[in-house]
């Protein structure tokens, strides 16, 4: 994703940039990094949901201690009214990070909104 948001940088910023006088790093630093900077952001959003999937799933399978573990636990006891709970909270969880990071982005990237 990111490889694909540095080939979407426009190459006429880029000439500009270099016929105002800005070195490689500049142009690397203050055109490329802040044109992909958002979509970094977008990236790490997207893939939240899955890690947190990927985390859950190996700790009910591998582990000892953990939210995994304890859901298993409490689903092989059958106390639903336990496991619902805990699934609430890494929902929650999943919302609050997602929250948190467009408001990062919409901090730090104003311009990203506009288009």
């Amino acid at each position: 994703a990111i490889y694909l948001s540095i080939k979407q940088v426009p190459d006429e910023l880029i000439y500009k940039s270099y016929t105002l006088g800005a070195s490689h790093s500049e142009v690397a630093c203050n055109i490329i990094f802040r044109h992909i900077l958002p979509n970094i952001i977008d990236s790490i959003r997207l893939q939240i949901g899955p890690s947190m999937v990927y985390l859950i799933a190996a700790e009910m399978l591998c582990a000892d201690v953990g939210m995994g573990y304890r859901i298993r636990l409490q689903a092989r006891l059958l106390n639903m009214d336990i496991v619902y709970p805990y699934l609430a909270v890494l929902a929650g969880f999943g919302f609050g990070i997602d929250y948190v990071l467009k408001r990062i982005q919409a901090k730090i990237c104003p311009w990203f909104l506009m288009s």
